[in-house]
């Protein structure tokens, strides 16, 4: 059996990513703090779990784990798991993951 995946890629001009070129649903995000990227980050969905993967962005993406009180930079390329409750920091947008598999 293969693997599910659906992908989102994240950023202020996502449409032209290699990504969305590739089949993931592009989100356009404003952000006026100028630090996001045209093609920030990806979110990954492969059968449960959920990753979100940075695309080399000029600012970071940076993920805060439930009970964490420091934020943690994400390394380009790699996916990072999320977990419910986490939030994703792109530029000057906070995002929160959740879920209705589990519980923060």
């Amino acid at each position: 059996m293969t693997a599910r995946r659906l992908c989102s890629m994240l950023g202020r001009e996502p449409e032209h990513a290699d990504a969305v070129s590739r089949g993931a649903r592009p989100i356009r995000l404003a952000d006026s703090s100028g630090g996001m990227s045209r093609a920030h980050a990806e979110i990954r969905l492969v059968n449960w779990d959920v990753f979100v993967v940075d695309h080399g962005s000029a600012n970071g993406t940076f993920v805060q784990s439930p009970g964490q009180h420091e934020w943690a930079r994400t390394i380009p390329g790699h996916p990072t798991t999320l977990v419910a409750g986490a939030q994703v920091l792109l530029g000057g947008r906070v995002l929160t993951f959740d879920s209705q598999h589990s519980q923060f």
